[in-house]
């Protein structure tokens, strides 16, 4: 539950702003050689989302322990919300600039160490947490060290007008951040509401955990889709074809998965597994349309569409809870995953659509 709390503070805090630092970012360094103000200005953004953040929860702190039951974990929950914070702000901070391996390889080098100190000296969630948040500080520290070798030199004054537009951006993330919290609490609400045995449910959520599994892969192309957009004048206009290449590269990454799953599981006597995998092929046309989804929404949020391709988010979202409901009732999970491919198939219709305005316009 700490987790969950922590996760939602960090949100709160910077997680709807992060866009700003790969969007806006490579932009402003295709444009000028410096992404120095966008970094500042995200800062000073996430300051004072935190100080707003902490004191909401900090007022909030009775009625949290007590719903709770978490009692003195209170200050490892604000431990592990710090961690996330300083990761967060620290793990996009090279990419705009084209280090791409520098920053990869921070990152790399971080989880590593996590992962060994993890395995041999925490026991606890205590000491997990205490040890995260180290992690993250000393990796942020690193990193912003290497940012400021990198642009200590460029020039930065305050510009309030500039300052608003990543405000602006940045607030507009949070329209698709929140649907996304809806589908991902919503889902297993629905399932348990329609009583659904939870024996169903835990299968669902393998199959689930699994499809959610390519995630990095969408992290990547996250970093790559705004470089290649700012790369020419022409890079708009082209990258459709490029995100089909990649979905048809996923596609066939998603099926070799699921064949050797199904392979797998049985010879190592987890045939308890098979509806897992029997979901996981059910949730193929989903998974197609969601990578359109995600890919043509980064391409957006390089664009004036911007807050068009939220809402899009949203709605999407809010269409797969409102088909979720009677689905669900009468089909269980089969009915869930129908709600999520209807509803991704909405929202690649609604950003086909949206592209096509931009190609027309000519802009970006």
């Amino acid at each position: 539950m700490i987790v969950s709390v922590a996760q939602l503070m960090y949100v709160l805090t910077s997680g709807w702003s992060n866009g700003a630092i790969l969007n806006l970012g490579s932009r402003s360094f295709a444009q000028t050689g410096s992404y120095k103000k966008i970094v500042y200005y995200r800062l000073v953004i996430v300051a004072l989302s935190f100080f707003l953040v902490s004191a909401f929860f900090g007022m909030a702190r009775p009625t949290i322990e007590d719903y709770m039951k978490i009692g003195g974990l209170y200050s490892y929950m604000l431990i592990l919300f710090v961690g996330y914070v300083l990761y967060d702000f620290a793990a996009q901070l090279l990419y705009p600039g084209n280090h791409d391996t520098l920053q990869a390889s921070l990152e790399l080098a971080t989880t590593l160490t996590l992962v060994g100190i993890v395995a041999v000296l925490v026991h606890d969630l205590r000491s997990y947490v205490t040890t995260y948040a180290a992690a993250s500080g000393i990796f942020a520290s690193v990193a912003c060290a290497i940012f400021l070798f990198f642009y200590h030199k460029e020039p930065f004054h305050w510009n309030n007008d500039d300052f608003l537009k990543v405000l602006n951006y940045s607030g507009w993330q949070i329209v698709g951040v929140l649907g996304i919290y809806l589908v991902n609490m919503g889902s297993n609400y629905l399932l348990v509401f329609a009583h659904v045995s939870f024996e169903q449910i835990g299968l669902y959520g393998f199959a689930y955990r699994i499809y959610s599994g390519f995630a990095p892969f969408f992290a990547l192309f996250g970093i790559l889709v705004p470089k290649w957009i700012n790369a020419s004048s022409a890079g708009i206009f082209t990258i459709e074809k490029k995100l089909i290449k990649i979905i048809s590269i996923l596609a066939v990454l998603y099926m070799t998965m699921g064949i050797l799953l199904a392979a797998i599981l049985p010879a190592l006597g987890m045939d308890r597994y098979s509806a897992s995998i029997k979901y996981f092929f059910l949730l193929f046309p989903a998974f197609l349309l969601t990578s359109y989804v995600n890919l043509m929404n980064t391409v957006m949020a390089n664009t004036s569409r911007f807050r068009r391709a939220q809402i899009g988010v949203f709605l999407q979202c809010g269409l797969l809870m409102f088909l979720g409901f009677p689905l669900v009732l009468a089909f269980g999970v089969t009915g869930i995953i129908a709600a999520i491919s209807f509803a991704c198939a909405g929202g690649a219709i609604y950003f086909r659509l949206l592209y096509r305005q931009v190609i027309v316009a000519g802009q970006g």
